[in-house]
């Protein structure tokens, strides 16, 4: 049966969620303790807490199944960065990182102005020029355990398939751009375990 219409109509999504749930991190060259508070460390202005975070998200993407990531910088040569305020020479560091994957539901709303809802194929048919949208809640995601890994494979032809990861990086909470340090960097090395 199909009904054409403005609808919406409430459907469960499946997100893939790569997360840091711990960390710790080894400075280089700087004689400080590993404990170190980070958020007071900046490179060129801007936070090295900033890098950590983007760096780490694309250690989950390359490793979402492990359960630990170490990541070790070195660098060219030293680099002169500022911990609160005061210069400190670092040729390098290391992060470990302890990570989660899991997939998470949440029920959304989804819209289309006009369009026809399948309800034996459960499919919405969305007519050229129209639109639509889903509605999503960050607060609204609660984690589950399917009984088989769900298929992300390619979509039908004219069909749209959307698929969510969602990263919870270390230093998350980390404010701005991250500084320019790719091009300083000699090697890097990353370790896995699952």
């Amino acid at each position: 049966m199909l009904k054409q219409s403005a609808l919406w109509l409430n459907r469960e999504f499946l997100a893939k969620q790569l997360s840091v749930v711990g960390g710790s991190w080894h400075l280089d060259g700087s004689g400080l303790l590993p404990s170190l508070d980070l958020n007071n460390l900046q490179y060129d202005g801007l936070n090295f807490t900033a890098w950590i975070r983007d760096r780490s998200i694309q250690l989950l993407r390359k490793n979402e199944f492990a359960k630990v990531i170490k990541h070790k910088v070195t660098f060219r040569e030293p680099v002169e960065f500022l911990l609160s305020g005061k210069p400190v020479l670092l040729t390098g560091f290391e992060v470990t990182l302890e990570c989660k994957r899991a997939w998470l539901v949440q029920t959304i709303r989804e819209n289309v102005s006009r369009g026809m809802y399948d309800h034996l194929k459960s499919v919405v048919l969305i007519p050229d020029k129209e639109f639509w949208s889903l509605e999503f809640d960050n607060r609204n995601w609660r984690e589950i355990v399917p009984e088989v890994e769900p298929d992300r494979s390619n979509a039908a032809p004219e069909t749209i398939q959307m698929h969510m990861d969602l990263f919870q990086p270390l230093f998350a909470n980390a404010k701005g751009d991250a500084p320019m340090l790719d091009e300083l960097i000699e090697k890097e090395e990353t370790e896995t375990s699952t």
